[in-house]
């Protein structure tokens, strides 16, 4: 089953895995990151939009946004709804950048182990070919010719006995 929620108001590419406590440990390397990046890249390609890569000045902001992220997901077992724990919108971690962000949510959860490249096709297919019920949302902030940066955010999360495939990616102008 895959889940997801889109906050739109307009970063690439951070991996990161937890471990209880919930802190983010980054690891550009990923197979998560590097196949989500590969699948969103070639996407954007064929549609005659640049590339999108990092940039570090909404690294750490982007971090902070998804270690919320999973606190609240380790917590709740959904989705946060773009809000920060302190019932602000996502948006306000980016401070004066705002308005330059996407942030997109994703989950995907299986009783049995899903390797990182499944997790990461399967999540990336979810916002880019399956994302009618959140009105292609997430496929538009995804592939939006103006985006400059990515950051992607992978965590796996078990909980109840089920796995739990996390991803946050955030796009910037």
């Amino acid at each position: 089953m895959i889940a997801a929620a889109s906050c739109l108001a307009m970063g690439g590419f951070v991996a990161n895995k937890i471990s209880k406590p919930a802190t983010v440990q980054a690891s550009v390397q990923s197979t998560e990151v590097k196949t989500f990046t590969n699948l969103l890249n070639q996407y954007r390609s064929k549609r005659g939009a640049r590339k999108l890569h990092t940039k570090a000045w909404l690294t750490k902001r982007s971090k902070v946004r998804f270690n919320e992220f999973v606190r609240t997901f380790k917590k709740t077992g959904t989705l946060d709804g773009h809000k920060r724990p302190n019932g602000t919108m996502c948006f306000t971690a980016f401070g004066k950048y705002k308005y330059r962000i996407s942030e997109n949510e994703g989950y995907l959860y299986s009783s049995s182990t899903i390797s990182p490249k499944d997790a990461a096709t399967q999540l990336f297919d979810q916002f880019m070919y399956h994302d009618a019920g959140s009105h292609w949302v997430h496929r538009d902030n995804l592939r939006n010719k103006q985006a400059r940066y990515l950051f992607v955010h992978f965590a796996t999360v078990k909980k109840d006995g089920i796995n739990n495939y996390l991803v946050m990616a955030h796009t910037g102008k």
